[in-house]
């Protein structure tokens, strides 16, 4: 054997592989476990004096008088609209580019989404009920979100700016009748223990993920301007790129649940991405108007929406990624669109 072959034999020994950059990261420490095990030694599990407090700190943080929690934002939007006298036969105007939840709301009320086309700031801004759902904390001219329309659902899904350790989600709202009967509807209809005003649901929240979420809500503010310090930096980052990024308007406080950008190669970028270990997502793929469940509607054509599906991509974000993990993801965009850092 020559020196060349044994050479040629010699094993390789391969690059180590960088730890996965999560699309998102729910937090997570010892002050949270903390306050569920105190919530479990209560015994108390169902709509006690964790949800009571978290209502009450909802509330005053969206900048509404009533808020009550319910078994997910689904449910707080499909509640308020029956409460809100939607009947069937009714048309709610709705953008496409939302998730499917939204439309199902409507749709179980037994009304007709009427959908809309988006603009470049991905909504039409026509609310009445507004959809939070993945928008705590942000504000327009100085109110929050929430604060705007009837009502408003919010969302604590674990990928959420304020995440539950499950489904949960809640109404807020200014008008006291539609607070009293949300609240009586999601309990059976329960004017008392025993006293039934109506046939009402089981839409319920606990205990165990109010105490979370407590702790969290004082958390929010920080959790939110870390987001925005995220997206600050990615778009110092992404700059000059062939790359549409986040787009802002004067007067709006973003609070980044998603970081999502725009490119015609969204297949091959969320590919040579993936190689590198860095998660992404589509939020979302199939416009609403075109999923396979509301096709008896006959929906029509949205130019805009059905383009912007295709190119779409959502990089990692959340109030836990580091520094270090969001360059990461730069660099790596970088070199897909062959641009020196």
């Amino acid at each position: 054997m020559t020196r060349g072959d044994r050479q040629a034999k010699a094993p390789v020994t391969p690059e180590p592989i960088a730890a996965l950059v999560p699309l998102s990261r729910p937090p997570m420490d010892h002050e949270l476990k903390r306050a569920v095990l105190a919530a479990m030694d209560s015994c108390q599990y169902i709509l006690g004096p964790q949800c009571r407090a978290l209502e009450a700190e909802l509330a005053h943080a969206t900048g509404v008088e009533h808020a009550l929690l319910t078994s997910s934002a689904t449910a707080a939007l499909w509640l308020t609209l029956q409460v809100l006298g939607v009947k069937p036969g009714d048309e709610i105007l709705v953008p496409s580019h939302t998730a499917f939840p939204t439309i199902e709301a409507i749709c179980l009320a037994g009304a007709r989404p009427q959908f809309v086309d988006t603009d470049d700031f991905y909504t039409r801004g026509l609310w009445i009920l507004e959809d939070c759902a993945q928008a705590q904390g942000a504000e327009w001219k100085g109110r929050r979100v929430g604060s705007f329309g009837r009502a408003a659902a919010l969302s604590f899904y674990p990928s959420k700016n304020l995440p539950a350790m499950g489904d949960g989600g809640a109404i807020v709202t200014g008008d006291a009748e539609i607070a009293q009967r949300c609240r009586r509807l999601r309990d059976h209809g329960r004017l008392e223990k025993d006293v039934h005003a109506e046939v009402g649901y089981n839409l319920r929240f606990n205990e165990l993920q109010a105490s979370a979420l407590r702790v969290l809500l004082r958390r929010l503010d920080t959790m939110n301007e870390r987001r925005r310090a995220l997206a600050a930096r990615y778009a110092r980052g992404l700059e000059g790129l062939a790359l549409v990024l986040p787009a802002t308007r004067p007067h709006a406080r973003h609070v980044y649940h998603l970081y999502v950008v725009r490119t015609p190669r969204r297949a091959e970028l969320a590919t040579f991405l993936r190689a590198r270990g860095i998660q992404t997502g589509v939020h979302y793929p199939i416009p609403t108007h075109r999923q396979p469940a509301v096709r008896h509607l006959s929906p029509p054509r949205l130019p805009h929406t059905e383009r912007l599906v295709d190119e779409i991509l959502t990089l990692p974000m959340s109030a836990d990624h580091t520094d270090a993990e969001i360059d990461r993801v730069i660099a790596a965009v970088r070199a897909f669109f062959g641009a020196r850092s």
